[in-house]
């Protein structure tokens, strides 16, 4: 193969490269974004839970009086 073969191929597998790289970096944001609303949820989950307590612990209360 000549050297102007070589450099294409360097330059396709380069633009390949760079192809797979940008779809990484998208994979990976949407990965944040998901994991960020995950950790949204948990909150929202652990404010409900700490709220059932609460009126768990009030009807028993009242339910003992």
């Amino acid at each position: 193969q000549s050297i102007n073969e070589f450099l294409q191929a360097i330059s396709q597998n380069t633009n390949s490269q760079s192809e797979a790289s940008a779809q990484v970096n998208q994979l990976m944001e949407r990965v944040e974004t998901i994991a960020q609303s995950t950790a949204a949820s948990v909150q929202e989950v652990t404010a409900s839970l700490e709220e059932l307590v609460f009126t768990g612990s009030t009807l028993t209360e009242s339910v003992s009086q």
